[in-house]
């Protein structure tokens, strides 16, 4: 297992989030979730899917892309697994 993906991290919490850039915030939590998922850790790439809908002005393609990626999730496409 990698590391926490701490540079990303910074981005989304904390005195350095991007909380005055929702393009930045929203999609750092998109590739932090991915990151999650890859990693075998779904509970927290769900929640990271789940905070790129409350970003406040995020794009839309950032929130299609977490919708997506709960919609795995929800069992509404297999996920293929080695």
């Amino acid at each position: 297992m990698r590391q926490e993906p701490t540079g990303i991290r910074r981005l989304t919490a904390g005195e350095h989030a991007a909380t005055q850039d929702p393009m930045v915030l929203a999609w750092s939590h998109v590739y932090l979730a991915r990151i999650y998922d890859d990693e075998g850790n779904p509970e927290v790439a769900k929640m990271e899917y789940q905070s790129v809908l409350s970003v406040e002005g995020g794009p839309e393609q950032a929130k299609q892309a977490a919708q997506k990626g709960l919609a795995v999730f929800a069992g509404d496409k297999p996920i293929a697994r080695p």
